[in-house]
């Protein structure tokens, strides 16, 4: 089945786009960015304009919120399913990184919208959009961040669309803090694998989160959860693709002589991935891609780098 090509429509991402001030020579620049936001915008840029990408999340009214909204629409991305919450706010994020390219981060998102977007009156006229897509590509934030009484409704919601046909995609960035224990998280993270169809994992996030660092047991893991196409990112290492009942394939990453920033190398990775195959191609050519990508992303500063870097 997953060899084939993906006949999706229309993509909706289901996240946190937030503010990003990154250091660079002692000062600080403020940009967009976010894991699915960044993945989105990738994603967007790479497939032709006939597929429709939206943007699920919730907005203020103030002036950076509009900048978020305004970086979505100037990439091409559908902001229907943006929630307007006028009394909350985006959240916020600086990232410093080392001169080796690694990264550590400060966030101020506790009065962010994108927290809300399942309990305001705009929640049901978004929902109603939401089942208009082809396919969900949510992450471990997306979920982390809710409320557990927006959790539950969020899983009620992926229930149904997956009933209705839908894909469901899962990036599992694990993100500790965000999580009152590891058993709440795990028990989450369980709920949406039984749901989801493709999910690209960040190893070193899953070993945080289950304590298990054999490769082929993660993989196990979730086709017992039902998963049917598992990728294994690891970073500078080669990323593994596993398919139901086939051995799992081993795929080269791309060298590169100067890692500048890995902000977004994941995220970049998932678009690549995703492009090639709604480009018909297998997972094997995906991967590739994805790596392909990623390699560019790092040796360049901030999340979302220039159109015109990509063509490299």
């Amino acid at each position: 089945m997953h060899k084939k090509p993906i006949e999706w429509q229309h993509i909706g991402f289901i996240g946190e786009a937030m503010l990003e001030l990154s250091n660079v020579q002692d000062s600080y620049q403020v940009c967009v960015a976010g894991d699915t936001y960044n993945t989105a915008i990738y994603l967007r840029r790479l497939i032709n304009d006939k597929t429709g990408i939206s943007y699920i999340t919730g907005l203020g009214i103030d002036r950076q919120s509009e900048k978020i909204k305004s970086s979505l629409i100037d990439e091409g991305i559908d902001t229907q399913g943006v929630t307007v919450i006028p009394e909350k706010q985006p959240g916020l994020y600086m990232i410093d990184t080392t001169p080796e390219g690694e990264r550590s981060f400060s966030y101020w998102r506790e009065n962010s919208a994108a927290r809300y977007w399942l309990e305001t009156q705009d929640t049901e006229r978004v929902l109603e959009w939401l089942k208009r897509m082809d396919a969900i590509y949510l992450s471990g934030i997306s979920i982390a961040i809710l409320p557990n009484t927006s959790r539950k409704r969020l899983l009620a919601i992926l229930e149904d669309l997956q009933s209705d046909g839908k894909a469901i995609i899962f990036d599992n960035n694990y993100r500790p803090a965000l999580w009152k224990s590891e058993s709440i998280a795990k028990q989450w993270y369980d709920r949406i694998l039984k749901l989801t169809d493709i999910a690209l994992l960040t190893v070193d996030d899953d070993q945080a989160l289950y304590k298990e660092m054999n490769d082929k047991v993660i993989i196990e893991r979730c086709r017992q959860q039902g998963v049917r196409e598992i990728v294994l990112k690891r970073g500078a290492d080669n990323c593994l693709v596993a398919l139901s009942g086939e051995e799992p394939l081993t795929i080269p990453a791309v060298k590169v002589n100067q890692v500048v920033d890995t902000t977004a190398a994941g995220d970049s990775f998932a678009a690549g991935y995703l492009a090639a195959r709604m480009n018909g191609n297998n997972p094997e050519v995906a991967a590739r891609a994805g790596h392909s990508l990623a390699s560019v992303v790092i040796q360049h500063r901030g999340a979302i780098i220039n159109k015109q870097l990509m063509s490299e």
